[in-house]
């Protein structure tokens, strides 16, 4: 398994059911990941530890995800960011997420397929 692979990263999502779905679609192809409830508790880690990824979720019940991305970037910079949304509105929050810098973007429900291809793409590896 190349380093790559082993990539560590951080998700973020109110619903926990989610963030085990998430985790255990990543962690079955070799990432670690660590899994975060709040905004707060996500960036209490940030200040720990530097994963190569971060997913957050849009709509969280202590802020935003794109607030709370672009402050994961400044704790992290060299850190890839994606946002997740399951919003009616995603095309406009997608235009703003891009405007300000995030580095990519996806709709729930995701297919994993696509998902995991897309974390490959976003952390320099092949998708298999």
């Amino acid at each position: 398994m190349s380093e790559t692979r082993k990539a560590a990263l951080l998700i973020v999502d109110d619903d926990p059911h989610v963030l085990r779905a998430i985790r255990h679609l990543v962690r079955g192809e070799g990432y670690s990941a660590q899994a975060f409830t709040s905004c707060a508790e996500a960036e209490a880690e940030l200040e720990r530890s530097k994963p190569a990824l971060i997913i957050s979720d849009y709509t969280l019940e202590d802020g935003d995800g794109i607030t709370f991305l672009c402050r994961a970037r400044e704790l992290t910079p060299e850190a890839k960011t994606l946002l997740m949304t399951a919003s009616t509105t995603s095309k406009q929050i997608q235009a703003d997420a891009r405007a300000r810098g995030i580095h990519a973007f996806t709709e729930k429900p995701w297919d994993n397929r696509e998902l995991l291809s897309l974390i490959a793409d976003l952390l320099g590896a092949k998708s298999a």
